[in-house]
């Protein structure tokens, strides 16, 4: 739990109050593999019901890429806007799926690369930690742990059965609110 509080105030933490939309502020993360199927249809129904939805994501370790590697690959799409276009984004269609960026959880970068070359990749602390510090400072109201991808993907050696999801349920929950794990 210090590892990911640590991590998630070691740089800025996101307020939306300001974006003068109403719906509450909302995200998901499942570790389900490499088709992204989830995010790229999940944000904007949720935006369509009237929630803000910054889904901050991440980048690959090991052999699958991550949901920013992908999206970098389409033309034009901006894993890193600006803060002021982020905001508009948001403001405009409520959903926008992006990387944390410079200012957000700089520590889980750091951590990022030094667990690429370490052999750390399959930490099941450090990869609560970097998922959560993420999330967390995005300045989340509500956040749903998808357990049964989070299950699927995560090493067979550190896998038991509810493993993944309560490694992440119990570090956040000193989240208000704390998150949810959902069991598919």
């Amino acid at each position: 739990m210090a590892l990911t509080r640590a991590m998630t105030h070691s740089g800025e933490v996101l307020q939306w109050q300001a974006l003068g939309r109403s719906g509450p502020v909302l995200d998901k993360h499942s570790t389900g593999g490499v088709g992204d199927k989830v995010s790229l249809m999940l944000a904007p129904m949720l935006a369509a019901c009237g929630a803000v939805v910054p889904m901050i994501s991440g980048r690959g370790l090991g052999h699958t890429g991550g949901t920013l590697d992908k999206l970098q690959a389409l033309p034009g799409y901006c894993i890193d806007p600006p803060r002021e276009q982020l905001l508009g984004v948001l403001r405009d269609c409520g959903c926008a799926i992006v990387g944390a960026g410079a200012n957000l959880a700089p520590a889980d970068r750091r951590l990022y690369a030094v667990r690429d070359v370490t052999a750390t990749i399959e930490s099941v602390p450090l990869i609560t930690a970097s998922i959560l510090s993420k999330k967390l400072a995005a300045g989340l109201q509500g956040l749903v742990l998808d357990g049964g991808a989070m299950a699927r993907s995560w090493p067979a050696a550190t896998r038991p059965a509810r493993w993944p999801a309560t490694s992440c349920v119990w570090p956040a929950a000193w989240a208000c609110p704390p998150p949810r794990w959902s069991p598919t």
